[in-house]
């Protein structure tokens, strides 16, 4: 196994999945010693309420957030259309991507170090005004080195319809960069 892709939701049930100690030690290690952890959607929102005391610096779920994907779940809109900005058109995960049109809740994580992580999309509500755009400009796609292995959040993926369809607005983005993140 190379890289981990974690999908999940256990935000609004966190009955849905909890991490052993055993479990959580064996993810941090997998990342450290090389491997790759690739964090979908909600898996921003994982183990927030988690048992272990979320908000406890030596939690798990804290760790987990903090040091492994560096953000987690801050809150999202209404399903709506987007803008997605990429924000380097020679990184290696958008290389040749322009901005494009989503459909989904407009994700909006919170980063805790954005130093530590590179940002290749961000992504703002096309119908808000220039002053809301500015101050509602959400991460929509980092990654970082943790130990001698990577992480990469994308924010997007509310729903199988990014999945299926072969372009958005005209756009093959969304199926490229989960591609080009694993």
């Amino acid at each position: 196994v190379d890289v981990l892709l974690l999908y999940a939701d256990t935000y609004e049930s966190p009955s849905r999945g909890t991490l052993t100690d055993a479990q959580w030690a064996g993810l941090f290690a997998f990342v450290e010693s090389g491997g790759g952890l690739f964090a979908l959607h909600t898996a921003s929102a994982c183990w927030d309420h988690q048992a272990d005391a979320p908000n406890a610096t030596s939690s798990w779920s804290f760790r987990f957030h903090h040091e492994l994907l560096n953000c987690e779940f801050g809150g999202h809109s209404p399903y709506k259309d987007y803008i997605s900005h990429v924000v380097d058109p020679a990184d290696a995960i958008t290389r040749g991507l322009g901005d494009y049109v989503v459909t989904d809740e407009l994700y909006h994580p919170k980063v805790y170090d954005a130093a530590r992580s590179t940002v290749f999309l961000t992504a703002f509500d096309q119908q808000a005004s220039h002053e809301q755009s500015n101050a509602s400009v959400a991460v929509h796609g980092l990654r970082h080195a943790h130990g001698d292995g990577r992480v990469l959040y994308f924010a997007q993926g509310h729903d199988m319809a990014e999945f299926e369809t072969t372009e958005f607005e005209g756009n093959h983005a969304f199926q490229t960069i989960v591609k080009r993140s694993l």
